[in-house]
């Protein structure tokens, strides 16, 4: 019997050659369509994984509150807020600020490159779960005018040569000494950079005019970002306390942007920044929450429209082979075989 519906199924697809290309074909596309959606889904939920404690890493964004009112959200903070974090309070296992500020043309020898980076601390190696595959994560970052450079950036610039050591210069902002080098990321990350300075360079270059001031100022909320690791048992309700003091502490006799009313500070979990809301001053490439939402809904539709439109022709299609059912029944086929041979 089954060789027989076989031997049915392939002469009926021979016969309905269109019917059977249109079938198969919307099928085939459909299900690929979603699968993709889905693999690009999932790869946007796998970002910044492979830090240890993910679940305890948080970042500190700001709300903009307008005189005109409104408001806008920014993935930035002051850069001071880390000082307070780690002087005033016990809540922060871990503090790191990052400032967006190294950006310009590397040059070395006959190399020219533009190249963009972060200015970040020392723990940003205890903090994140980012591996030098040369170099000591201890003391990379230690000296002004320390960098590290990750695979990508020190095969751009020094092809096959030896990388530690190196003397290069960032013009605009001054003349640098590798002192490490990144292994390859174990997944995507929303920290977006070719290059890591020391923060320890920030008075230098700020005193200079090269960047805007942001190590000690409280105003510039657009180019610094403080992330921290909370202590076992500490509670997000103690960290928003704390931010709300830092705000009446430092805002209330501080003279701010004539477009600005306030700030107020909130957290954001690392897991929840890719993907996750739409905000200014946003780092890396992943997509917002609302676009990977639409994608899963839309993978949902296609599916159940493909699998909808298969049934409908497939029931069409029963129609027309009422009369072989009949004759299958009366030689004595069963009702589970007849029933197959519509649905093939």
């Amino acid at each position: 019997m089954l060789r027989s519906i076989i031997t049915a199924t392939l002469r009926n697809i021979y016969r309905n050659k269109t019917f059977s290309l249109i079938n198969f074909f919307g099928l085939a596309v459909s299900m690929s369509l979603g699968m993709l959606i889905i693999t690009i889904v999932r790869e946007q939920h796998a970002y910044d994984n492979f830090h240890h404690d993910v679940d305890r890493i948080y970042r500190v964004n700001t709300k903009a509150i307008r005189t005109e009112g409104g408001a806008e959200l920014y993935a930035s903070a002051p850069l001071p807020i880390a000082k307070a974090f780690m002087d005033d309070y016990s809540f922060a296992e871990e503090v790191v600020r990052i400032d967006n500020q190294l950006a310009g043309d590397l040059e070395f020898g006959d190399v020219n490159v533009p190249i963009t980076g972060f200015l970040t601390d020392p723990s940003f190696f205890t903090l994140f779960n980012f591996k030098l595959e040369k170099g000591n994560a201890a003391t990379a970052l230690s000296n002004p005018n320390s960098l590290v450079l990750t695979q990508a950036a020190s095969k751009k610039i020094f092809g096959s040569r030896e990388t530690l050591g190196q003397t290069l210069t960032i013009k605009g902002i001054g003349e640098f000494t590798v002192t490490g080098v990144l292994e390859e990321f174990p997944s995507k990350t929303h920290l977006d950079f070719e290059v890591l300075a020391s923060t320890s360079l920030l008075p230098s270059i700020e005193g200079k005019g090269a960047v805007m001031k942001s190590v000690d100022s409280w105003s510039n909320y657009n180019t610094g970002y403080v992330y921290f690791k909370i202590k076992e048992g500490a509670t997000e309700k103690t960290i928003v306390t704390a931010l709300t003091d830092l705000v009446k502490k430092n805002y209330d006799s501080l003279k701010i942007e004539a477009k600005n009313k306030g700030y107020e500070f909130y957290l954001q979990k690392l897991t929840d920044i890719t993907p996750g809301p739409e905000l200014n001053s946003q780092m890396g490439r992943g997509l917002p929450s609302m676009v990977s939402n639409f994608f899963i809904i839309l993978a949902g539709v296609v599916t159940l429209m493909a699998c909808f439109n298969y049934t409908n022709l497939m029931i069409a299609k029963s129609l027309s082979r009422a009369r072989e059912i009949g004759v299958r029944k009366a030689i004595g086929g069963t009702t589970v075989a007849s029933f197959l041979s519509v649905y093939r």
